[in-house]
């Protein structure tokens, strides 16, 4: 029952990798007729050697010794060749292969929402992207035509054999399908184990990650040794996995040199018993041991090759997996795209939950911001005021209800043309590891060095960018460790500039930063938000008293909204909040 579920998905999975590789069928139809043509060749060897020894030792014909001669090296370069083209166009189908699916692979995961990631380890994302990829390309190429090769070659030695001596063949292959039942006998813990080892090698990419991402905490903790434990568990887990997988492999080889004895003992003593009989000569009874010696060869490789399909097979698997997850949030059918706005929002009685909890977030919220106009939204830490941010651009869909863009809902309109109209500046700026011209053009790719330079002006992000080593070109280190928090945050509010959104949304945009930081940063957003519907999330509740509204998140529903003056004179939820946090 095991057994046939796994051949099923097995069968499934090479089938989904076929369809998806149908493109290269060119290549992979002249990589399988070099490998048929270069097995052609290695069967016409033993005869070659046969006809060689027969006339040499036994007719003594000098002339067609020499022909002889020539003929198998000639053979042996054409196999040379044709084994060369047949690597180099085998390879290249594998790579291609490799490199297209990592783009549809990376391209894919982008395209995932916000929630797949909530849940997922980027470790073992990047190990899909990479290793598992690479393993693909190996078991295109070396399962496809090494497979064939020993079936040619199993079924062409028999046919040549069985003309021989019918006998002595029927004794030797009926030894042979020993190796076969071995192999299907590992076949399946093959499977198992090396799944296992991805799992363990996936785990250990998510530690090294999440330590090295967080170095500096480490380090401030004074926790490296915590780390070092952390990650020795891992490896160690990595180490048991692959001795298992080791162990198993040794075991099949054990077996299969038993076997590899019983064929050559066999082959030995009755090749010895039929010579004696008269039904085997001497250069037949050479051709038998080149062609048995070919096979076993042959067989020798099929461990390797049975570890690359495995390997690739596991890794399809894996690629797979990601591959048929589909965002929760995409384009509907019939979307168009959203035309430029004026920022009129509305929330018609919107209810949301995350699809791990059970509990709603937001219940039943509604309420409409007029265009231009500054609103601040305040509740207790988990109050839901993120998340009420992040269905605007549509990071999560709200489970019930409407949310409206000048009229608009926005599950009509493309993902793309919805958030390029939404501008998000959050505590956490995340810089890349490139330059800070670069940096600041990620709102607006097409930007040129003048507007990057004007945007980096407004936001008061000139002077500091112009003191760097090579100003603007200077690279920022990953997540753009090379710079301080403030400046960090002024080159978000550049961005933002350079993007010129309609909709902005700041959540808690300056709640990270020092009051001299953000004093300065504030200036800045100031001028960002003029003319465009903003929505502010704030800590400090000091930083919204100008907002032209406030709403008061509480009990995963709007429970106040007015301005600071009204909510103040009303001694309600927001007076107390405003006097605990000032």
């Amino acid at each position: 029952m095991i057994l046939n579920k796994n051949r099923t998905k097995t069968l499934e999975t090479l089938k989904w990798l076929i369809n998806y590789a149908k493109q290269y069928k060119k290549l992979f139809i002249i990589d399988i007729a070099l490998a048929g043509l270069r097995t052609g060749f290695a069967l016409i060897l033993p005869q070659l050697v046969k006809y060689t020894i027969n006339e040499d030792l036994i007719k003594n014909h000098f002339g067609m010794l020499i022909c002889c001669l020539v003929a198998i090296a000639f053979e042996q370069i054409i196999e040379a060749v044709i084994s060369y083209f047949g690597s180099v166009v085998g390879h290249t189908m594998g790579y291609l292969i490799e490199t297209d699916l990592r783009s549809y692979l990376f391209k894919h995961i982008q395209s995932l929402s916000f929630s797949y990631f909530d849940n997922c380890k980027i470790g073992q994302l990047v190990s899909r992207v990479t290793s598992d990829l690479k393993d693909i390309a190996d078991d295109i190429h070396h399962c496809s035509s090494e497979f064939l090769i020993f079936i040619l070659k199993f079924v062409g030695a028999f046919c040549l054999l069985m003309f021989t001596n019918v006998e002595f063949t029927l004794i030797l292959f009926t030894i042979l399908p020993l190796m076969f039942i071995l192999l299907f006998k590992f076949n399946r813990k093959f499977y198992a184990l090396l799944k296992e080892v991805r799992h363990k090698l996936g785990q250990i990419n998510v530690k090294t990650e999440n330590s090295l991402l967080g170095i500096k905490t480490v380090q401030a903790f004074a926790n490296e040794e915590l780390e070092m434990r952390k990650f020795q568990e891992s490896n160690k887990e990595y180490l048991s996995a692959n001795i298992k997988f080791i162990k198993t492999v040794a075991k099949f080889f054990s077996f299969t040199f038993l076997i590899y004895g019983l064929i050559y003992f066999c082959l030995s003593a009755f090749g010895a018993y039929f010579i004696k009989l008269g039904k085997l000569d001497v250069p037949n009874m050479l051709a038998y041991f080149l062609y048995i010696g070919t096979l076993v060869q042959s067989i020798g490789l099929i461990p390797d090759l049975l570890e690359k399909f495995q390997n690739g097979i596991t890794s399809i698997v894996r690629v797979r997996e990601i591959s048929e997850v589909k965002p929760e949030v995409c384009d509907a059918q019939n979307a168009v795209e959203l035309p430029a706005v004026k920022g009129k929002i509305e929330f018609k009685n919107v209810s949301f939950f995350y699809n791990n909890l059970n509990e709603l977030v937001l219940d039943d919220i509604s309420f409409k911001i007029t265009p231009g106009e500054k609103v601040a939204i305040v509740g207790v830490s988990g109050a839901g005021k993120s998340t009420l941010c992040n269905l605007i651009p549509r990071f999560y869909d709200s489970k019930s209800g409407q949310i409206l863009i000048d009229g608009i809902d926005i599950k009509s309109v493309t993902l793309k043309s919805l958030r390029e109209q939404i501008g998000v500046i959050s505590q956490d700026i995340y810089l890349f590891d490139d330059s800070v011209a670069n940096n600041i053009a990620y709102g607006k790719p097409s930007a040129t060095q003048a507007e990057i330079e004007a945007a980096a002006r407004y936001a008061n992000a000139e002077e500091f960018i112009l003191k760097l080593p090579k100003g603007y070109d200077t690279y920022v280190g990953e997540r753009g460790e090379q710079l301080s928090g403030g400046q960090k945050q002024r080159i978000g509010i550049a961005r933002a500039f350079l993007k010129n959104a309609s909709i902005l949304i700041l959540d808690e945009a300056t709640s990270s930063l020092d009051n001299e930081n953000e004093a300065e940063i504030y200036h800045s957003l100031e001028r960002l938000c003029i003319n465009k519907t903003t929505i502010i999330i704030a800590h400090r509740l000091t930083t919204i008293k100008n907002a032209d509204r406030i709403f008061v998140l509480s009990n995963k529903k709007i429970v106040e909204s007015g301005s600071h003056e009204d909510l103040i004179k009303a001694k309600g939820v927001y007076y107390d909040l405003y006097n605990k946090v000032k």
